[in-house]
């Protein structure tokens, strides 16, 4: 795991495992 990667939520890790594009914009994060 990247320091990028450690900034996202548990949440967000569990949709980057299913391939989910994330993007995050300000303090919203968009699937």
């Amino acid at each position: 795991m990247t320091a990028a990667e450690k900034r996202y939520p548990d949440w967000v890790q569990e949709q980057r495992t299913r391939g989910t594009t994330v993007k995050k914009k300000g303090d919203t994060y968009y699937l």
